[in-house]
């Protein structure tokens, strides 16, 4: 997985905080499992988001999640 550059803010219910969620895709295009989806436990095959804390404290940038692309909206 790649990272692609594009990231956005939002709040997270699911943390109870704001989180920075940043978008990681296989440029590869290989159709193999490159992690499960913390939410659903689906395996991940192209495209990947990350959760990161985003609240200001000593806990900035720490990875919360990996999430597919339909349970990112779910968080």
């Amino acid at each position: 997985m790649d990272y692609t550059g594009k990231h956005y803010k939002m709040f997270s219910a699911r943390f109870n905080m704001n989180v920075n969620v940043l978008e990681y895709k296989d440029k590869a295009n290989k159709p193999i499992p490159w992690c499960n989806c913390d939410m659903c436990g689906k395996p991940i095959k192209s495209k990947m988001y990350v959760a990161q804390c985003d609240d200001g404290s000593d806990y900035q940038d720490v990875e919360m999640g990996y999430f597919g692309a339909d349970c990112i909206k779910k968080i």
